[in-house]
């Protein structure tokens, strides 16, 4: 009887060994493999149709996903293989099933539970954390399943956008420089740059708080002058918006706005307010949170501008219609000038120029001044900014302008006879010429030139018979007609020394001939009259009235009893 029941067992499992005809060696329980990884499914079977259905369960065998349905695999060795591309999940309790599609009968599945893990796992920040914008922190992780090489991203909006923080990384370890984006849905992300299926986030959103803003100028210790144009500097990436900019003149009990929203450039120019103070600070702000600033470490001081005038600057002498640049420097002005110029010492003063346009070349405004044409020793010149009156200087002592050139002879109330040589003189402190002279005789209505382009400061004058009393000379500069004197007051050409010619005595003359009266016409100034004496000048008889002063004239002389010698 044990033997009939013996050989029962026996039958019966060897029946029950042959309807189970799949058998599934791997996995098959107490393995670890990695998502996104490529596994053999491995097992054997008999009396099957070769073609399969193959499932997952990650709760095991709570539920199924199906890998592949109907799939045609043949053998190999009587061991049957099928290449798994393990999903991204992480489970435990995983398990793996192999079913004959034509016999659901036919079926194995792993005899214990597996586990899938992470290939790789972001350990930090992994949610949480608090890093500052543009701090260095370890971004880490663990690989278990792949060697890398890895790529990092962050995210500021929960993994909405992403931004590459290195790629083809090796290692587990990245020192990263924190953007300055301020959020509190922080994410990273770490991918294996040959399989980005294999990648992981951080857990949970962290933290990142806004950037140390940095101002760099004013920053203490600073002497800022009143107009003048000042940069305001700091560093741009440790602001993360647009910039608000504030000043204030009481250590910071009270702020002045300077400007608002403003581009985080790094720089603005500020023209610095009249404030004069010893207590200035500057203060910057990101516009999207002003709390989040930077002020000045120490105060900073605020000056009223100034000009101060270097040439002419007293005891220059300066002549007229030449060109002399007028010199000056200043702080907390305009670059608008009013530039004027006094030849009493400051009683009245004349405008030269206003509003003028001038910017400074190293530090120093110049004005190239043409001098006027005015003799004094008591001038002075005064700059002042036109948009602000109390901006100005004066020459810190008198000067003086000089006549370029000073006729020196006849210079009024000489009296030079006609024809007679005579040395006019001139002194030229102010120029070396050549020179044109010129005379009037109707005290300067009409000139005449005496000589052009001669140098030197005399010329010997022959002075033209042209009697006048009212007389004057005038030197000039050729090539600066400005630059000219005349003499100071008139003076007289008194007539030349009339001169006959003949008869001039002892001669003897026919009566009824024809003689020439001659006489030298240049010493004559006008046209002539003729006379003549029989008794030795005791009376005389004309011969001719207004006759031209040609030198000449034409008579005849006759003796008659009862007339004198006459000439017609």
């Amino acid at each position: 009887m044990r033997k009939i029941l013996f050989f029962f067992l026996a039958a019966f499992a060897a029946f029950t060994s042959y309807a189970q005809s799949v058998t599934i060696t791997q996995p098959n329980g107490g393995e670890t493999i990695f998502g996104c990884q490529t596994y053999q499914i491995r097992w054997t079977a008999t009396g099957v149709s070769n073609f399969w259905n193959i499932e997952y369960s990650l709760n095991n065998g709570s539920t199924w996903t199906t890998d592949a349905t109907n799939l045609s695999v043949s053998p190999s060795g009587g061991v049957y293989n099928y290449n798994w591309t393990v999903p991204s999940v992480v489970s435990a309790v995983c398990l793996v099933r192999v079913t004959d599609f034509a016999d659901n009968a036919k079926t194995d599945q792993s005899n214990a539970v597996f586990t899938i893990a992470q290939a790789v796992v972001v350990s930090a920040p992994n949610g949480g954390e608090t890093w500052q914008g543009l701090s260095n922190q370890n971004i880490t992780w663990t690989s278990p399943g792949t060697a890398g090489p890895f790529n990092i991203a962050y995210s500021t909006n929960n993994g909405t956008n992403w931004t590459n923080i290195q790629t083809n990384y090796s290692g587990n370890t990245l020192t990263w420089s924190v953007p300055n984006i301020p959020t509190t849905q922080a994410l990273v992300r770490v991918q294996n740059a040959s399989n980005t299926c294999q990648t992981d986030n951080s857990n949970a959103n962290f933290t990142i708080s806004a950037a140390t803003p940095v101002l760099i100028a004013p920053n203490g210790g600073q002497t800022w002058t009143i107009g003048t144009v000042q940069n305001i500097t700091w560093t741009p990436s440790t602001f993360y918006s647009n910039v608000d900019i504030e000043y204030s003149t009481n250590n910071g009990s009270t702020w002045t706005t300077i400007v608002t929203n403003d581009a985080n450039d790094g720089a603005f120019s500020w023209t610095v307010p009249n404030a004069p103070t010893s207590q200035a600070l500057i203060r910057i702000s990101n516009n999207a949170n002003p709390s989040v600033n930077d002020v000045s470490n120490a105060v900073f001081s605020i000056v009223p501008g100034s000009v101060t005038i270097t040439q002419p600057n007293g005891g220059e002498t300066l002549y007229a219609c030449q060109s002399y640049q007028i010199r000056w420097t200043s702080s907390g002005t305009s670059g608008f000038w009013n530039i004027e110029y006094s030849l009493n010492n400051g009683a009245t003063w004349t405008s030269e120029a206003t509003n003028l346009s001038i910017g400074a070349s190293g530090g120093v405004y110049t004005y190239g001044w043409t001098v006027p044409t005015v003799s004094s020793n008591q001038v002075l010149v005064r700059i002042t900014d036109f948009n602000d009156n109390t901006k100005t200087d004066v020459s810190n002592a008198i000067f003086t302008v000089s006549p370029a050139i000073t006729v020196t002879f006849p210079n009024g109330g000489e009296s030079l006879q006609g024809l007679t040589s005579q040395s006019i003189t001139w002194n030229s402190p102010g120029t070396v010429g050549p020179f044109q002279l010129q005379y009037s005789v109707n005290n300067g209505t009409n000139w005449s030139t005496i000589t052009s382009s001669i140098t030197g400061n005399t010329y010997t004058w022959t002075v033209p018979n042209n009697p006048s009393s009212i007389c004057l000379v005038k030197v000039i500069n050729q090539n600066n007609t400005c630059q000219q004197d005349i003499s100071n007051a008139n003076f007289t050409i008194t007539p030349a020394t009339p001169i006959l010619t003949s008869p001039n005595g002892g001669e003897s003359y026919v009566v009824g001939a024809i003689q020439n009266i001659t006489w030298n016409a240049s010493t004559y100034y006008s046209t002539v009259n003729i006379e003549y004496s029989t008794n030795n000048g005791s009376s005389w008889t004309t011969i001719a009235s207004g006759d031209p002063n040609d030198g000449t004239y034409p008579g005849q002389f006759q003796i008659h009893p009862l007339h004198r010698l006459w000439c017609e």
